[in-house]
């Protein structure tokens, strides 16, 4: 089971507007940014979104994400302080990846891997933007060969042969009930960061034909 990678809980973040360059860290022992603050911190943002992150059996990161837009940014105050306690209470404890997603649920009011995906994503964690991603699926297409991700890598995505200060991600992408997200880490470290590894992709795509936490 993919859930399965999520070993560890180890901490959260938060962005706004997609940029995750740019984004806070909370983590147990430190205490959630005041409501005035997360508002001077939004602005005139209509897009929140916060990350949940593990490590699995060898320390590499994963992560969970969700985004709020337009209204329920307002709340974001209330998601942060709701999320925090959450990490509080399930930091340090033998709970399942499963088990710590679907307290997260609760506490934010929302449903996370319960449908199939919509998309696939190759992208460097908290340098998605500046790095650049490269889509390499999207429903209802066939999933592609090893081959065809290998040439569309080489035709669109080249930067991400390189070696990466960050881990390397393959990002599963869901529309409902809202935008959310599971990053799942396919690179292993070298010397100079992190190296992608094609053929881990390969193997884990399969897993968009069903739901991850159902």
């Amino acid at each position: 089971m993919i859930l399965d990678r999520f070993r560890k809980l180890t901490h959260l973040q938060f962005a706004i507007d997609g940029r995750w360059e740019d984004a806070k860290v909370l983590h147990a022992n430190v205490p959630p940014p005041s409501g005035s603050d997360v508002r001077n911190w939004i602005g005139q943002s209509t897009d929140f979104a916060l990350e949940i992150f593990f490590t699995d059996s060898k320390g590499l990161p994963q992560f969970v994400g969700v985004r709020w837009t337009n209204e329920a940014v307002q709340y974001a105050g209330d998601l942060i302080l709701a999320a925090h306690q959450t990490l509080e209470r399930l930091t340090g404890s033998a709970a399942s990846g499963q088990k710590v997603i679907r307290e997260f649920e609760a506490a934010l009011d929302v449903a996370l891997l319960r449908s199939v995906p919509t998309f696939l994503e190759l992208g460097v964690s908290n340098m998605w933007k500046s790095v650049g991603s490269l889509p390499i699926w999207r429903s209802p297409q066939p999933l592609p060969s090893r081959t065809e991700i290998a040439e569309t890598l080489n035709a669109r995505g080249r930067q991400l042969l390189n070696d990466q200060q960050n881990a390397v991600m393959l990002e599963f992408g869901y529309a409902e009930p809202q935008d959310h997200w599971v990053g799942l880490c396919v690179s292993h470290p070298v010397a100079t960061g992190f190296r992608l590894e094609l053929d881990e992709v390969f193997e884990l795509m399969p897993a968009v034909r069903r739901p991850m936490n159902a």
